[in-house]
């Protein structure tokens, strides 16, 4: 034995390192021990061999050295990992000791190896959280501003494995689409950070290409097609803390298609706009075809109006779009169109009673101040300015004619003014009832005796409660205004 002592002690440290760590049994020891055994007594009666055998021996045992030595690490590591004190509290569980001790013998066991051959101690967090969990809390860490630097220092760690990991795997970027439930987070994704580890693995993954474009094309497959995903960013536009990624999403969106060279029918049926239209203005389809449209075929703007009148119809449309108008996300797209739609009217000679109608303009409308009034003031305001010497019209005069004149509004007048309103629906109606009765009393020279068949078209006698109210409330307001007091009556007088 004295002629191989780097044999034999290669033997012993293989011996000692299997026996204390590994799962390598006896047996397997002894066959390993006898092999050695046998080559020496080989040796000795080939003397021309030696010099030639011993170096191949030499370096076998220490291949063989080295692989039991790994594999007796990689017992420990599952030991260690094993043993970790992972509960609900996942920053609780990056702060134990034995997270600690773990994190240290995988920085020892992974110096010198290639990627492959490394050890990763993401890993036992992804499988006891998910990578979904794991990729949302890191990078909720990551953005804290106290933070001691150890800790820092792990969690930047951690998310470079995470990211490591899926690549060593043979992850693609649909696969950690999945793997972190991006489908499921829906808009919260611009919010939660997730999107931002993928975009990260993209970065990583796809070094030569564009991370918009791969993004993009992941999200679009992710989301279930371009139609899911319009409505996604138009909700994350509306947010000032996501907008900046929606709208640089967007954008990468718009210039795909300009790319492809689509034509606006086929983008309006990839955006499978449902028979809903007050949905389709919310979800931001229309929006983004009337973008597309407007940059691509500006001459053609007018047709986005066109094919909504066309499935819709008019009145629907007049009436989306003057509520679309309320809101932020379609306010934009919404002005413009009715804007079209009012330059339509004129050329179609429309009066102020077709708009009305169209508009479906009810009382609600009239005292909240809704869009559909505010669409119908504007028609007005534009139709005025065209009958230069003509004869003009008001706000107040369509709306009269449009409930069926003077009396027909006043009952409606009346009843809200009789029920329990906010203070502006109150003040509104009062401003109606003002405007009434200045008119019956200036234009029409209304005497209050012939109120009941002039507004009404009834007798006194046979008049209701409602239109008797109306009748007295203008009869105090026409005897204030003529100077006549009021009459005072008693049944029983005093006697002095």
């Amino acid at each position: 034995m004295r002629r191989y002592p780097i044999a034999s002690a290669v033997v012993l440290i293989a011996y000692v390192m299997v026996a204390v760590t590994s799962n390598v049994t006896a047996h397997e020891l002894a066959v390993t021990a006898n092999h050695w055994e046998v080559a020496t007594k080989e040796t000795n009666g080939a003397a021309r061999d030696e010099r030639t055998t011993v170096g191949g021996l030499v370096q076998a045992g220490k291949s063989r050295v080295n692989d039991l030595i790994t594999s007796a690490k990689l017992q420990k590591y599952k030991f260690l990992v094993r043993n970790l004190p992972l509960g609900d509290d996942f920053l609780a569980s990056l702060k134990s000791s034995k997270f600690k001790k773990l994190n240290k013998f995988v920085a020892k066991f992974n110096r010198d190896k290639d990627l492959k051959s490394q050890i990763s101690l993401v890993t036992p967090l992804t499988a006891k959280y998910g990578d979904d969990v794991v990729a949302k809390t890191l990078i909720e860490l990551e953005k804290r501003e106290f933070m001691t630097p150890e800790l820092a220092k792990l969690v930047k760690q951690l998310r470079g494995e995470q990211l490591t990991d899926w690549l060593r795997n043979g992850n693609s970027i649909d696969d950690v689409f999945s793997l972190l439930k991006l489908s499921d987070d829906g808009y919260e994704a611009f919010r939660n950070g997730k999107l931002q580890v993928l975009e990260d693995f993209i970065t990583l993954h796809n070094r030569e290409k564009s991370v918009d474009e791969a993004l993009l094309k992941a999200m679009i497959t992710g989301f279930d097609g371009e139609s899911n995903l319009v409505s996604l960013l138009a909700k994350a536009e509306a947010n000032p803390l996501t907008k900046a990624k929606a709208t640089e999403l967007e954008t990468a969106l718009l210039t795909k298609w300009r790319n492809d060279n689509m034509p606006p029918l086929s983008v309006w049926s990839r955006l499978k706009l449902t028979d809903d239209l007050d949905e389709v203005l919310s979800s931001g389809k229309l929006n983004m075809f009337f973008k597309y449209m407007s940059e691509n075929y500006p001459n053609s703007e007018r047709s986005v109006l066109e094919r909504l009148t066309a499935k819709y119809g008019e009145g629907s449309v007049a009436q989306a779009l003057a509520t679309a108008k309320e809101s932020e996300i379609t306010r934009e797209v919404a002005t413009k169109l009715q804007n079209q739609q009012i330059e339509v009217w004129l050329l179609s000679q429309k009066s102020t009673g077709d708009v009305f109608k169209l508009l479906n303009v009810k009382s609600d409308d009239v005292f909240t101040q809704s869009t559909k009034l505010g669409t119908l003031s504007e028609y007005i305001s534009v139709l005025n300015i065209k009958r230069r010497h003509g004869e003009k019209t008001s706000l107040f005069a369509v709306v009269r004619e449009g409930f069926g004149g003077d009396g027909d509004l006043a009952r409606v007048v009346f009843r809200v003014l009789q029920e329990p309103n906010s203070f502006s629906v109150l003040n509104t109606a009062y401003a109606y009832r003002k405007m009434l009765f200045k008119r019956w009393m200036k234009e029409a020279k209304l005497d209050p005796n012939n109120a009941f068949e002039w507004l009404f078209n009834v007798k006194e006698t046979a008049a209701g409660p409602l239109e008797k109210r109306i009748v007295a409330r203008y009869t105090t307001y026409y005897n204030n205004k003529q100077g006549i007091g009021p009459l005072y009556t008693f049944k029983d007088p005093r006697r002095f």
